[in-house]
């Protein structure tokens, strides 16, 4: 049950934090675009220098979601192109807050699938930095409609690259997300699940749903945080 394991304080902790990250981002964040831009821009440097050189050193490229992600802040928040500012805010939040709602709620799976207590020290500060920094991109720069063609690019993107490093080269990090994409994942929850004819219809209409939800969410989100009439 929630806040009874034996790592509860964990995501008590994390639940503080969260409430932090967005308190900062209708804050100080949302007043000041330099606070804001200033926060990306080290956020992002962080990621290009720390996970690029962990790319390098140990030859294991970015694979599952939240890695492209880490990637993909980075270089957002080092260059000047709006859309690819959108991208990463969407992808930011997703990854972010799907951390965030799971290390909070059931803490003890993350504690349970991290091989070290460094990696998961690590996966804890990337990924809330990671929903800090989207949460600060929205504060900075003023979204067009037209920019979130740059959201569906990237996902696409994610599900090829996906395929092909699991499929093609074998790589185990990103078989998530190629459970999603064949609709696996319900195993997850349903084991022995048989699916039946129109499970792939709904599952699929669902994902597309949630997905475009998440596009347009964002986007309103950044009209909240970034209130100026013309894009910032």
């Amino acid at each position: 049950m929630i806040f009874t394991g034996v790592h509860w304080a964990a995501g008590v902790f994390q639940a503080l934090l969260a409430a932090a990250e967005v308190l900062f981002a209708f804050g100080p964040a949302k007043k000041n675009r330099f606070v804001s831009r200033s926060a990306v821009l080290l956020v992002g440097i962080y990621f290009l220098v720390y996970k690029t050189s962990e790319y390098v050193i140990f030859e294991k490229p970015p694979v599952d979601f939240s890695a492209l992600s880490y990637f993909l802040f980075g270089l957002a928040a080092v260059l000047p192109l709006r859309p690819l500012k959108g991208a990463a805010a969407y992808s930011g939040l997703l990854a972010g807050s799907l951390f965030v709602l799971t290390f909070t709620l059931a803490p003890e799976t993350h504690f349970d699938n991290m091989a070290t207590p460094f990696l998961l020290a690590m996966a804890f500060v990337n990924h809330n930095f990671l929903f800090a920094g989207a949460l600060c991109v929205l504060c900075s720069v003023r979204l067009r409609p037209r920019d979130l063609f740059a959201v569906g690019a990237f996902v696409a993107f994610v599900v090829v690259y996906s395929e092909i490093m699991v499929q093609v080269y074998g790589f185990t990090e990103g078989e998530v997300v190629t459970e999603i994409i064949d609709a696996s994942v319900i195993l997850y929850i349903l084991p022995g699940f048989s699916f039946p004819w129109w499970y792939y219809a709904v599952y699929y209409v669902c994902a597309v749903s949630i997905l475009a939800g998440a596009g347009v969410a964002v986007y309103k989100l950044n009209a909240r945080l970034c209130a100026q009439k013309e894009p910032c």
